[in-house]
């Protein structure tokens, strides 16, 4: 009963190296659009936190290009059993003065979707 003990500690200690640290990988998805996604830490139980932090991430990301972030969608999961909280985030990188730097009107991404047929 110790042995497992020890392993279920080990495996929380181990999967919280896996937390969002600014590491995360932001990959183009088109022009001056990118996605980054991550799961959160073993202790990290809402995807709303490891949301904030993506949306950190980005925005350091396009100031660093001397843009700004404008979010297209975004998504995120709390933890439940055996699933760690998660979140992606799509963002466009633009320049001041460009006509698609607005007020954001985030949309959530759906669960499931239902599509009818006649």
């Amino acid at each position: 009963m110790f042995k497992l003990f020890i392993c279920v500690v080990a495996s929380g200690l181990l999967g919280s190296c896996a937390s969002v640290d600014g590491t995360a990988d932001i990959v183009p998805i088109g022009q001056d659009t990118y996605m980054v996604a991550s799961a959160g830490s073993f202790f990290t139980v809402s995807g709303g936190e490891v949301k904030a932090q993506l949306f950190q991430e980005a925005n350091r990301f396009c100031r660093s290009k001397g843009k700004n972030l404008m979010p297209v969608t975004s998504s995120s999961r709390d933890a439940a059993p055996y699933t760690y909280a998660s979140a992606e985030l799509q963002f466009r990188c633009l320049a001041n003065g460009d006509p698609g730097l607005k007020r954001p009107t985030m949309m959530n991404q759906p669960d499931v979707t239902i599509q009818m047929q006649k």
